[in-house]
């Protein structure tokens, strides 16, 4: 920040949605810290789950799309089969021709990873084994 002092943010909870917030937050042009309970960044925690276009376009509104499509893998389309394998269905998922607004399956700590290396890689500190109280 230059020049003036600016507005200082803190958000407590460094998972998926609080390091987004300070993604948004410090592209807004505020000071903000991240604080963190768990003692790392945690990866083995949570399944897998399945970002749909509109994720992968909140991501890159915050610049953090490379930091994703760089895990887990894309997911192009949906089949589905009757109980004897004869498909039923099969259709297109998200915007394939945008690589990066395809929907994307991944580890949800892979996912709260990625974004807290995103949060310190910009500068903004993000502090672990810290409680609110």
């Amino acid at each position: 920040m230059t020049g003036t002092a600016a507005t200082r943010v803190l958000v407590i909870g460094g998972g998926i949605a609080g390091s987004a917030a300070a993604l948004g937050l410090r592209r807004a042009g505020l000071d903000v810290r991240v604080y963190e309970a768990h003692s790392g960044a945690d990866q083995d925690i949570g399944a897998f789950l399945t970002l749909a276009s509109t994720g992968m376009r909140a991501l890159a509104q915050l610049d953090a799309t490379r930091a994703v499509t760089a895990i887990g893998f894309p997911l192009t389309s949906l089949r589905l089969l009757d109980a004897e394998g004869a498909e039923l269905a099969h259709v297109p998922l998200g915007e394939i021709a945008e690589p990066d607004l395809r929907y994307r399956c991944l580890r949800r700590g892979e996912l709260n990873s990625a974004l807290q290396r995103e949060v310190s890689a910009r500068g903004i500190r993000l502090t672990h084994g810290a409680r609110l109280t």
